[in-house]
C-alpha cells in the first residue's frame, strides 16, 4: 500500500474518531499491480448477485462525504451497518467478480469491525505491455506502440514515442478509462541504430549436403551459427540436427524448403520468446507467399491477442539463411509448436517417465491429411460420423456431418501431437473431443444444455445459460481471440490443418478446459489465394455461409452460432481495434520492407520468385517484393475498414 493510500486511511480514521462516526462509506484504493486508479464505485444494483448481505444504508457526515467525492467521479454507493459504532476501521479487500479483458471486475472494501463496505469496479490491466524497441535506420520516422490488449472501454495515449534519426528517446504510454482518467502509465525506450541488415543464420551439415527432402523423421547432424546481430545473440557452431518440415511445402517442386532445427542442448536464438531456451526451432520458407510477410504479420497480431493472457503464439524474426555456405534468402525463424514451459502451457510426460495415466496434457491439431488417409502421425481420429470425411460442403445442405442452422458440421481429422503412452490415453482424448464437440453442436441447435462429469460423460448442465455451460468446458475467451485473428486474416487453412487445440487434465497447469491457441500457417490466407472466398475483404469468413471444405472450421463456426456471440464479439473486436494491434502489425510490415529491402530483393533473385509456381497452389506472384507487399498492405487496409464498419 503506497504512502498516499496510508495518508488517506489515516485521515479517514482521524475524522471518524473526531465525529464518533460508525457508519460512513469506506473508500480506499490499492496500488497493487499498477491498478491504483482503475477502481470506481459500483451502484448497489450491480452486486445483487453477491452472497454478502447488504445492511441498512445510513447517512454520511458531510466532512467524510467531501473526502469520498474528491476521489471518485461517480456517485458514491453507501452500504454500512447502522446498529454498531466503530472508531477504528480495519479494512479488508475482496474480489467479488474477476475482471476480464471485456468486463470490469468488482472489489469489496469492508471494515472487519463495523461491517461497513463499499464495492468498486476495477479493470484488468495485466495484458498491457510497453517495452523497449530498437529499429535500424532507414530514413523514416518510427514509433513505439503498446503490445497486448487494453480493457474494453479504455484507450491509449502516447508521448514522445516517435523517432527518425539514430539515437534514443524515452516514450510514455498512458491508459485512459471511460471517465477520461489516467489509470496506468508506463515508459519505455525507442531507439534507432545503424542499419546492418537482417541477422544471418548459418547451418553447415556434416555431409556438406542438404537433408533429403523426402525424409521427415531423421535429422542430419549439423552445426548452427548466428551473426550480423546484437553481440548478445551471436552463436558459433552449436551442434544439433536439421531436417525438412511441412506438408504442402515439402514437395519436389518446392525449391525453397522449410527446415526444422533440433539443437543438442537448449539455447535461445536471437532473443525470441523473451530469451527462453529450447532445443527445437523452425525456419519457415514462405515459398507460397511472395511478400514473405503473412506468417510474420499473423504472429505479430497473435502476440498481442494471446501471449499476455497465459496463452501462446510463436515469436518470429526474419533472417538470412546460409546452408553449407550457399545463400538461401530470407527465412522466418519461429518457434516449434510444442508443449513446453513458455510455449504451449500444458504438462507432457517426459520420455523417461513413460507415464500412462490419462491425467496429462494433450495437444491436438486439425489435420486434413487424416481424412484423406495421408497423415503420417501415429495417433489420429475423425470426429462425427466418420462418413463425411473432409468432403462435406458447409452451407450447401449436403455432405457429411450434422447440420447446425443449415450448415454441415463436416467431419474433421485430428492428430495428437503430444506423446501417447499406454492404451488409455488415446481413447480417452478421442472420446473427450467428440463429447465436447457434441455438446457444442447440441447447444447451438437449441437442444438442452449439457456438460461433462468427472469421467467426461455427457450430463445435463447445472447452468442456466449457454455461455456458462460452454465456458465450463471450453475456454471461450481463447476461442473469441482466435476468431478475431482468423476472421481478420481470412486464413484459408484454418479448417484444414495447423489449427491447434489443447487441454490439460493434470494438476500442473490451469489449462483444464479445451483451449484454442498457438496460431500457425497463414501463408495461404490474407488474400493470397487467387480463387475462393479468401480473396475478398468485405465479407464474413468463418460463419459457414461461404466457406468450403478446406477453410471450414467447426469450432469457430459454432462459436458464431451461439446466443452470446454477437454482443461479445463486438466487445472483443472493440478491444482489438483500440489496442493498436493492427497499427503494430502495419508498422512492422512498413518498417521491414523498407529497412531490409535489399535482403528481400536478393531472395527474389536467388529463387526467381516471379516464375516460381507449384501445381495446384493458386497463389499470387509478383515481379518485385515491393509489388507483393503493396498488395498485402492494401488488402489489410481494406479488411480493417470493412470489419470496423461492421463491428465498431
Amino acid at each position: 500500500m503506497n504512502v498516499k493510500v496510508v495518508k488517506r486511511i489515516c485521515l479517514l480514521l482521524a475524522l471518524s474518531s473526531l465525529l464518533g462516526a460508525c457508519n460512513e462509506t469506506l473508500v480506499i484504493s490499492s496500488n497493487n499491480d499498477n491498478k491504483s486508479s482503475n477502481i470506481e464505485n459500483v451502484s448497489s444494483e450491480t452486486i445483487n448477485s453477491s452472497t454478502t448481505t447488504n445492511t441498512t444504508i445510513s447517512s454520511i457526515p458531510s466532512s467524510i462525504s467531501s473526502i469520498v467525492s474528491s476521489q471518485n467521479s461517480d456517485p458514491v454507493s453507501t452500504l454500512s451497518n447502522n446498529t454498531t459504532t466503530c472508531s477504528n476501521h480495519v479494512l479488508t479487500e475482496k474480489v467479488i467478480k474477476e475482471a476480464t479483458i471485456i468486463e470490469k471486475g468488482i472489489k469489496r472494501f469492508e471494515c472487519a469491525n463495523c461491517g461497513g463496505y463499499e464495492d468498486k469496479f476495477f479493470y484488468d490491466l495485466d495484458e498491457i505491455s510497453f517495452e523497449d524497441k530498437t529499429f535500424m535506420y532507414d530514413g523514416n520516422e518510427r514509433e513505439l506502440l503498446m503490445e497486448g490488449l487494453l480493457p474494453y472501454g479504455c484507450r491509449v495515449q502516447y508521448e514522445n514515442n516517435k523517432i527518425k534519426d539514430i539515437g534514443q528517446k524515452e516514450a510514455t504510454m498512458k491508459v485512459i478509462d471511460e471517465n477520461e482518467e489516467v489509470i496506468l502509465t508506463k515508459t519505455a525506450k525507442i531507439s534507432i541504430v545503424e542499419n546492418i541488415g537482417l541477422p544471418n543464420v548459418k547451418i553447415d551439415t556434416t555431409t556438406g549436403e542438404d537433408p533429403d527432402w523426402k525424409e521427415k523423421e531423421e535429422y542430419t547432424t549439423m552445426k548452427l551459427s548466428v551473426d550480423n546481430c546484437d553481440p548478445a545473440f551471436i552463436k558459433s557452431k552449436i551442434p544439433g540436427g536439421l531436417r525438412v518440415r511441412g506438408n504442402s511445402t515439402n514437395q519436389q517442386s518446392v525449391t525453397k524448403r522449410a527446415w526444422r532445427i533440433k539443437l543438442d542442448g537448449k539455447s535461445n536464438l536471437l532473443g525470441l520468446n523473451n530469451g527462453q531456451k529450447y532445443k527445437s526451432w523452425v525456419l519457415l520458407a514462405d515459398f507460397f507467399d511472395s511478400s514473405m510477410f503473412r506468417n510474420a504479420c499473423a504472429f505479430t497480431m497473435g502476440n498481442s491477442l494471446f501471449n499476455y493472457s497465459g496463452n501462446y503464439c510463436s515469436d518470429r524474426q526474419h533472417v538470412n539463411l546460409y546452408l553449407n555456405g550457399d545463400y538461401r534468402g530470407v527465412y522466418l525463424l519461429a518457434e516449434q509448436q510444442q508443449a513446453k514451459d513458455g510455449r504451449i502451457p500444458i504438462f507432457e510426460s517426459e520420455v523417461d517417465d513413460m507415464y500412462d495415466g490419462t491425467d496429462v496434457g494433450y495437444l491436438l491439431e486439425i489435420d486434413g491429411l487424416v481424412t484423406t488417409g495421408q497423415s503420417d502421425e501415429q495417433y489420429t481420429f475423425t470426429t462425427g460420423s466418420g462418413n463425411g470425411g473432409g468432403m462435406g460442403f458447409p452451407g450447401w445442405g449436403f455432405g457429411g456431418g450434422d447440420q447446425v442452422n443449415g450448415v454441415n458440421i463436416t467431419d474433421k481429422g485430428y492428430a495428437i501431437k503430444t506423446d501417447i503412452y499406454g492404451d488409455k490415453q488415446f481413447p480417452f482424448i478421442k472420446n473427450y473431443i467428440n463429447n465436447v464437440l457434441t455438446i457444442f453442436k447440441n447447444a447451438c441447435k437449441g437442444e438442452k444444455l449439457q456438460v461433462l462429469d468427472e469421467e467426461n460423460n455427457i450430463i445435463d448442465s447445472p447452468y442456466s445459460t449457454m455461455y456458462e455451460t460452454l465456458n465450463s468446458i471450453i475456454d471461450i475467451d481463447s476461442l473469441f481471440r482466435m476468431y478475431v485473428l482468423q476472421e481478420f486474416m481470412k486464413n484459408y487453412d484454418c479448417g484444414w490443418g495447423s489449427f491447434y487445440l489443447y487441454v490439460d487434465f493434470s494438476n500442473k497447469t490451469t489449462t483444464n478446459r479445451l483451449t484454442m491457441g498457438a496460431p500457425w500457417d497463414f501463408d495461404l490466407g490474407e488474400g493470397n489465394k487467387t480463387n475462393g472466398n479468401g480473396v475478398k475483404t468485405d465479407d464474413d469468413f468463418l460463419n459457414g455461409k461461404y466457406t468450403g471444405m478446406t477453410e471450414f472450421n467447426p469450432w469457430l463456426y459454432l462459436l458464431s452460432q451461439t446466443d452470446f456471440f454477437k454482443d461479445m464479439f463486438k466487445k472483443y473486436y472493440s478491444v482489438f481495434a483500440n489496442s493498436d494491434v493492427y497499427e503494430n502489425m502495419m508498422d512492422y510490415i512498413e518498417y521491414e520492407r523498407v529497412a531490409f529491402a535489399n535482403d528481400f530483393n536478393n531472395t527474389y533473385d536467388r529463387w526467381d520468385l516471379p516464375k516460381a509456381t507449384v501445381s495446384g497452389m493458386s497463389t499470387r506472384r509478383y515481379n518485385t517484393h515491393k509489388e507483393a507487399s503493396d498488395y498485402l498492405i492494401n488488402w489489410y487496409t481494406n479488411r480493417k475498414s470493412a470489419l470496423d464498419k461492421k463491428y465498431l
